[in-house]
């Protein structure tokens, strides 16, 4: 009998833990972004990269590393949960490695002189936006975008007029109005469209232009609940953007053709939906074809390039 008793007590307890793990992989949950006016998340976006490739015959590696700290500040929310948000460049940190040396420059330790490849990054300190960005992460509006980049050039008085054009050049392909959607989008656009339940996936497409062309097929995987956060895991297949504008280099026009894939993870707070922590690993490999309407090129200026990209984003 005390062993029938004990049985039946360890049976229930199992029922009972069986129907909690069952409760909570059962209960269904809405993943997007929560706005709230007055609200404001600090993310560190930090992306390490090695690119090898073989131009002209010639093997080049280059090294780097850029590190961005952004203040989001919600200015107001709209009907349909449209947001206004603020965008603060807070911290800045470069670093590239080449044949040529290291160039370095760190907005918390600020050296007496900043690198020349740098000064484009550093000018950016300080400086602001403000986005329009709905509920799944969609931006639908950018503000001040042209007047930050235009302060930014004012404030770099060194170069001949024809490294400023290429400089203004660069910056807008980094940090214009598309390269700054797509940034945004990339870290926000990742929410379903229905409710979604432990152990569930769905899809999401990412058309990107900028430096690298490409289009981002991802598909999320909702892993677990825990501790008022969302873990969810990610798999994506790259190709080409052929779509996508060529990268201007002075005369030259750079068009990458690069395919490959990406895994990561990332941590969603349930309470505003907002992502505070991602790291992803992504390999591309193609080639790069170079062609000038002014400048006499060899035939066939086509080189083979690998691009190893690490990029984790965090609170700071």
């Amino acid at each position: 009998m005390l062993q029938r008793k004990y049985v039946g007590r360890w049976l229930g307890l199992l029922c009972v833990l069986f129907g909690l793990g069952w409760s909570a992989r059962a209960h269904a949950v809405e993943l997007q972004l929560h706005w709230k006016k007055g609200q404001a998340f600090k993310i560190y976006w930090n992306t390490e990269q090695v690119i090898d490739q073989v131009a002209m015959g010639q093997k080049t590696q280059i090294q780097q590393t850029i590190g961005t700290g952004y203040i989001f500040r919600t200015i107001d929310v709209k009907a349909g949960g449209i947001a206004k948000v603020e965008v603060l460049f807070k911290r800045i940190y470069f670093k590239v490695q080449t044949i040529q040396g290291v160039f370095e420059y760190n907005s918390a330790k600020p050296p007496e002189k900043i690198p020349p490849l740098a000064q484009g990054f550093a000018a950016l300190l300080g400086r602001r936006f403000v986005m329009e960005i709905t509920s799944h992460g969609k931006v639908v509006g950018l503000e001040g975008v042209d007047k930050m980049l235009e302060d930014v050039m004012r404030s770099l008085q060194a170069g001949s007029p024809q490294q400023r054009a290429q400089l203004q050049m660069q910056l807008k392909q980094q940090f214009g109005n598309v390269a700054l959607r797509q940034m945004m989008e990339q870290m926000m656009a990742i929410y379903p469209e229905r409710s979604i339940k432990v152990g569930e996936s769905w899809s999401k497409t990412l058309r990107m232009g900028g430096a690298v062309p490409m289009v981002l097929k991802r598909r999320w995987k909702l892993v677990a609940l825990r501790g008022g956060f969302a873990f969810l895991r990610v798999n994506a297949q790259i190709l080409p953007n052929k779509l996508g504008k060529p990268l201007r280099m002075g005369p030259l026009s750079l068009r990458y053709n690069l395919a490959g894939n990406q895994t990561g993870t990332l941590f969603v707070q349930l309470e505003s939906g907002f992502p505070l922590r991602g790291k992803s690993k992504q390999f591309l490999k193609g080639t790069i074809k170079v062609s000038s309407k002014t400048a006499k090129l060899p035939p066939n200026m086509n080189w083979p390039v690998k691009i190893n990209t690490t990029v984790d984003f965090r609170p700071f």
